[in-house]
């Protein structure tokens, strides 16, 4: 039996965040719906009761889930998201009123350890990444980050990824790079070999999804520069933030939420563009994480833990009102839904939608 490894890791995650979950909804039903759950029809039809709304969590492929649905057995629920970005998002592209929509506060499901102290320049430091190492977490302007603070800064840094290389369809870059019939790994490995360093980058697979912020590692920094349209969530921030590490991440998706007195947000990659497209946007991206570095001592902002807003009841009807409406809109985002999404932004309508989905998840309006 071939097994996708794309699923089997996502499962991995999904395992504790469901672990959460069930502990934040205590009694009540829920149902967990992203693009690793099979049978999340199957539990719709056990769990549904018409005396009461179901809640329906949304992650992942958050957009495609409701815009299918259609497949939902009738009835009211309630639509919860994992971060502020993926509320915004149904908001604005779905015009779903926004008391229709609960966000999970992240850190009443992962609770956050805040480090009084940041980044120390002169000592010793371990740049981590953890999770799917593909082009979409912003690999390689981490790796170009991470080669400029040794070479051109002199910074003692090193930096490790943590996980297993896959190849994701990633609809926002479809449109960044003539296509490449190299594998990503290849491509890392070519980076690497032709890049100076002081310590090349070290990647470690055979480690345990739970245990990997348990690594000895002197002043560990969790790093993601991750622009995928699935960045709803992130458990391996969620993790390296409940040990007390601080963050440099891409204001992007839920990195929004988990933003602090210990983390630096660094500009997502404008639409179209990836992260560290040129030597130029790299070299900009240092700078100004070497400016918000030196500067993280003179914060005093605190993290607000956000209580969980209960959002209000919404019928099937209503909401495949919504979504026919969107779909005249933007034409065929129905049919793309069904059959994935990396083909739509080569359609007119598929164009506008993710650029204004672009625009939304680098900067998303917080609605309460």
């Amino acid at each position: 039996m071939n097994i996708d490894p794309k699923i089997e890791l996502s499962k991995r995650s999904n395992f504790m965040l469901m672990s959460r979950l069930k502990i934040f909804f205590g009694a009540e039903n829920f149902v967990y719906i992203d693009p690793t759950n099979q049978h999340f029809f199957r539990d719709l039809l056990l769990k549904q009761d018409n005396s009461q709304p179901l809640n329906i969590v949304l992650a992942g492929g958050f957009f495609a889930r409701i815009v299918n649905c259609s497949e939902w057995p009738k009835g009211k629920y309630k639509i919860w998201v994992l971060c502020s970005a993926a509320k915004s998002v149904l908001c604005s592209l779905l015009k779903l009123p926004a008391h229709f929509i609960g966000v999970i506060p992240r850190y009443e499901l992962f609770p956050r350890t805040a480090m009084p102290n940041f980044f120390s320049p002169d000592a010793p430091s371990n740049l981590v990444f953890a999770g799917r190492i593909c082009e979409a977490k912003g690999i390689f302007p981490i790796m170009e980050i991470c080669r400029s603070l040794q070479i051109d800064y002199g910074f003692p840094i090193n930096l490790h990824f943590i996980g297993d290389f896959l190849e994701l369809d990633h609809p926002l870059s479809v449109q960044k790079r003539a296509p490449d019939t190299n594998t990503t790994k290849q491509r890392v490995r070519k980076f690497i070999a032709d890049s100076k360093w002081n310590q090349a980058p070290r990647f470690i697979s055979a480690m345990a999804h739970s245990q990997w912020t348990k690594a000895k590692l002197e002043n560990p920094i969790f790093i993601s520069l991750s622009d995928s349209s699935h960045e709803d969530f992130g458990v391996s921030l969620a993790q390296a933030q409940a040990a007390g590490w601080p963050s440099i991440l891409s204001a992007w998706g839920a990195h929004h939420d988990a933003a602090g007195i210990d983390t630096i947000l660094l500009p997502a990659p404008p639409f179209g563009k990836a992260a560290g497209d040129s030597s130029e946007s790299c070299e900009s991206l240092c700078a100004q994480l070497l400016e918000e570095w030196f500067g993280t001592e003179q914060k005093n902002s605190k993290v607000k833990n956000k209580t969980s807003q209960e959002p209000q009841a919404v019928s099937l009807e209503y909401l495949a009102l919504l979504i026919e409406i969107a779909d005249r809109r933007y034409p065929k985002l129905k049919y793309f839904s069904r059959r994935g999404f990396k083909n739509f932004i080569l359609t007119k309508s598929g164009f506008d939608f993710f650029k204004e989905y672009h625009r939304i998840f680098s900067n998303p309006t917080i609605l309460d």
